[in-house]
């Protein structure tokens, strides 16, 4: 048969080029190290984590109505135009408002990411004055946190100004950070208005926060050249203390004291607390950029935080690092490759209590590490990571790469215990089942063609998973064909066994009593 005939061919090419094939064969075990070493590890696949960007721009109108109205909807029309959008949701608040959008699993996140912040700047035109600087970041929720750190400390007045500038602003600058949040019960004036003496002035909280806001700001004013010197005025109007607020007139005859309690203190409506070891403590939450690296950042996080434990400035906290994400993927991960390398020991020793010969169970053990590395090349340079699912597709194909092996070994054995020289039986052993470990091979590669029939978020992850499996498969069907012979025909005697040798003598037994059954069936 064709199929024979080039199987044949290949092994005869193999056993005359044995140099040519151990270098080719010892070069990808060289490169499979290398794309070992420099794979990144990640929980999930490259592009499975995030498809999001979040864009929150902040507004102290105190009227979450209003800043829908002027800030979410401008923001939500213009953002709405960019391409590749699968939903977009925006939300407001007495502070913010914010918009989340989600975008297509096909979508290059880095175009999306610089038409967003093209349409942000269109945005912003419309924006009413006084509106803080808008922050755009690539994460998406929850699975993006990297870390979590707990700081606890005892009563302190500087608190929210300590972490900030000495935690917060260095977490910030690590590449691949996209956001980070704490949660500090922060003190600030608090302006609670009563609602009946407001309505008995006719005055309307909108109104309140609109005469509040123009009595507090910071204005650029233009510039003046005199004398060759360029200044720059700036006009501004800020309360000095809690007195300046109580008697600001809100009409002719009131005041701000006459409608609110104006005090200093921690909001009563702020109820998110933390406790550590039976003291108070303040959270912090590392989100990564979503296609940072979920290891490389934690990593990058750990060596901050121990570079900040040195800063006298918060000698007075203790500061824990009580979740790293990129640890605990880690520690899933060689749990995994733990049991896959326990899983190929085993099938080593299963070889070896069927075939009874510790040479031939080396040669067909083999193929396990070099079917691994190849595949893990081609990974490697398919931009792809290893993660539990490439893992996993590993782990469950460790066993079916010896099946190969095992057939083509075993024939070759057998013709060669027949009395045909180690190249006559090495070149039969392959051309009769050269076309048997091929198709079943391909049977059982094709059961992945439905991943490139079926489209979205299923498409991917079968993808994620055929890579790796169909990769080490076809390297197994080559492994069998030109590696398995060549070290076969190396490692077997030069001179047949002797024929009377009891395990000789028991093969034959067995073998006539198969084939009296079968002949008599």
């Amino acid at each position: 048969m064709q199929t024979n005939k080039i199987a044949t061919e290949i092994t005869r090419l193999s056993l005359s080029r044995k140099v040519t094939v151990f270098v080719f064969f010892l070069t990808i075990l060289a490169v499979g190290l290398v794309a070992v070493g420099k794979l990144p590890l990640e929980k999930y696949p490259k592009g499975q984590e995030s498809t999001h960007i979040r864009i929150r721009t902040g507004w102290s109108s105190g009227v979450a109505e209003e800043a829908m109205q002027k800030i979410g909807l401008p923001m939500e029309e213009e953002l709405s135009t960019v391409r590749g959008i699968k939903s977009i949701h925006t939300r407001s608040s007495q502070t913010s408002a914010e918009v989340s959008i989600s975008f297509k699993r096909d979508t290059d996140m880095d175009v999306a990411y610089r038409e967003v912040r093209d349409r942000m700047e269109r945005a912003s035109l419309r924006f009413p004055d006084g509106v803080d600087e808008y922050r755009i970041y690539k994460s998406g929720g929850p699975s993006q946190t990297v870390c979590r750190l707990s700081i606890r400390y005892n009563s302190d007045e500087n608190l929210y100004n300590n972490i900030e500038k000495n935690m917060v602003r260095p977490l910030q600058r690590i590449d691949g950070v996209a956001d980070v949040s704490f949660r500090i019960r922060r003190k600030g004036i608090q302006i609670e208005v009563d609602k009946d003496r407001a309505e008995a002035y006719r005055l309307s909280i909108s109104r309140l926060s609109s005469r509040l806001r123009g009595d507090n700001f910071t204005l650029s004013s233009g510039t003046v050249i005199d004398g060759g010197k360029k200044y720059l005025l700036k006009s501004t109007s800020t309360f000095h203390s809690i007195e300046d607020l109580r008697n600001l007139p809100i009409s002719d005859t009131v005041y701000l004291k006459d409608i609110a309690t104006i005090r200093y203190g921690i909001d009563d409506m702020y109820q998110d607390t933390e406790r550590w070891n039976q003291m108070q403590s303040a959270g912090i939450s590392v989100v990564k950029e979503s296609g940072a690296n979920t290891v490389e950042v934690g990593d990058a996080v750990a060596a901050a935080i121990e570079e900040i434990k040195n800063n006298p400035e918060l000698a007075q906290y203790e500061i824990n690092l009580y979740q790293n994400y990129g640890d605990v993927i880690k520690k899933q991960l060689g749990s995994l490759v733990n049991n896959g390398l326990f899983g190929a020991c085993l099938a080593a020793v299963v070889l070896y209590f069927f075939l009874r010969q510790f040479r031939l169970t080396m040669v067909i053990a083999l193929a396990i590490p070099l079917c691994l590395f190849i595949s893990m090349t081609i990974m490697f340079f398919a931009g792809d990571s290893l993660n539990m699912t490439s893992i996993l597709g590993l782990v469950i194909c460790v066993g079916l790469l010896v099946d190969n092996s095992v057939v083509v070994a075993e024939n070759i054995h057998r013709h060669y215990h027949s009395g045909l020289s180690r190249q006559e039986a090495c070149l039969r052993g392959v051309g009769e089942i050269g076309l048997a470990v091929t198709t079943a091979t391909l049977t059982t590669i094709i059961v992945f063609l439905p991943s490139l029939l079926v489209g979205g978020e299923m498409r991917f992850m079968l993808y994620q998973l055929a890579l790796p499996v169909v990769s080490a498969l076809l390297a197994s069907l080559a492994t069998a064909i030109i590696f398995i012979p060549l070290c076969v025909y190396l490692t077997a005697g030069a001179n047949h066994p002797d024929e009377s040798h009891p395990k000789k003598t028991k093969r034959d037994t067995i073998r006539k009593a198969l084939a009296t059954i079968y002949n008599c069936t």
